[in-house]
Formats: structure tokens, sequence, C-alpha cells
């Protein structure tokens, strides 16, 4: 049995035929958790308000992080750098030489690190 990364595409993973396509939700409102996961793993679900046939309906969008398979070849969304931001409180970490290269986790994403030029 193999197993599918987060890095890799739904598109390769369907092109393989190995395994049928399965999906896990799990729901953290912990920055600690979302830190440690993979970055094409995290999908952010955002209030969002819409007008229909003059009524407003409230529900939800999901987004991605940018520079990740779901952003590039799925075209979904990305969270804006600065609501990601607010929810990692970005954490300070150094990064664990023991990962494989290649396997890129939220907290290792220079662009999720908090730049205070003091």
């Amino acid at each position: 049995m193999s197993t599918v990364s987060a890095q890799e595409s739904p598109t390769a993973v369907i092109a393989r035929q190995e395994m049928p396509l399965r999906q896990v939700v799990i729901n953290t409102h912990s920055p600690v958790v979302v830190g440690q996961v993979p970055d094409a793993a995290v999908v952010f679900a955002m209030p969002q308000e819409q007008a229909v046939q003059g009524a407003v309906i409230k529900g939800v969008s999901f987004r991605c992080l940018a520079d990740t398979w779901r952003a590039k070849e799925a075209r979904m969304p990305v969270v804006a750098k600065g609501k990601a931001l607010a929810f990692l409180s970005p954490i300070a970490e150094p990064r664990d030489t023991r990962r494989k290269p290649g396997e890129r986790r939220v907290v290792d994403r220079e662009d999720m690190q908090l730049s205070l030029d003091l």
C-alpha cells in the first residue's frame, strides 16, 4: 500500500491509479497543529456573505496557501497572507532537519513568518 503526500496533486494520484482518492478532514483551532502539517494540506474556511435574490446568505469559502498545488492546479482561491498570519500568530521554530527534502510544513514557509525589524 502506498501513501499519498499532501504535496501530490489529486491529478497525479488518479493518474497512478494505485488507490482510490480519499479525503480526511481535521478541524483545529490550534496554530501549533496547523504549523506542523504540510502546507498543501491546509485549507482555511473563511466566513462569507453573499446576496441572493435580495437576501443576505451567510456561508463559507475555502482558501488555500499560495504556491501549493491547490492554488496552482486546482485554482482554489488563496487566503490573504495577513489573515493566515493572524491565525498562525507566527510560530517561531527552527526547521526540522529530519524531514524529507521537499516536504514543507506551514511553519517552514518564509512568507508565514512575522518580520520584526527591531
